[in-house]
């Protein structure tokens, strides 16, 4: 029995990192997977003994790219823990900020991930010059995406500290 395996390691234009590892026994695919090689930041600890109001805000940074989707799990869990149900107008609305994100992931990934091998460049930024057009494309709808994220749930773009406000001028 003859046997192959082929090892892709740190897979680029990917939205994070990644292997992909394929096993081949006689000539047949037996096993083909993506492994997430993205070491353990412990937001678990980061949380624990914080106010259950600064949860989503602080899961919300996990990453730069899902951002409503770490937000929300933690406040899904909040909601849980409380006994919360959302009512239906809340669920579309989630449903909505989630689109909002997806739009966000795939126009990285088409645009700047992407597009750059189709234009046999090494990255977006020489685009700038040679299909100004695409460049700004990407730019007005990752806006977009960005503007319907924050009407709905709130600016999700890590940057902001979180700090108790202070009584004092």
């Amino acid at each position: 029995m003859s046997g192959k395996k082929i090892e892709v390691h740190h897979v680029t234009r990917v939205e994070g990192h990644g292997n992909i590892v394929v096993d081949i026994k006689n000539g047949e695919i037996k096993e083909c997977r993506f492994e997430v090689v993205e070491a353990p930041r412990f937001f678990e600890a980061f949380v624990r003994g914080r106010p259950y109001s600064e949860l989503s805000h602080i899961t919300s940074r996990i990453c730069g790219i899902c951002a409503v989707g770490h937000a929300t799990t933690s406040l899904r869990a909040t909601e849980k823990a409380f006994g919360v149900e959302l009512t239906e107008q809340g669920w579309l609305l989630r449903k909505l900020n989630f689109h909002g994100e997806i739009i966000d992931s795939h126009v990285l990934h088409t645009y700047y991930l992407v597009a750059p091998d189709f234009f046999g460049v090494h990255s977006v930024i020489p685009l700038v010059e040679t299909h100004r057009e695409v460049v700004e494309r990407a730019l007005r709808i990752k806006k977009l995406s960005g503007d319907l994220c924050a009407m709905i749930g709130g600016r999700h773009t890590p940057g902001k500290a979180l700090r108790q406000e202070s009584e004092d001028p």
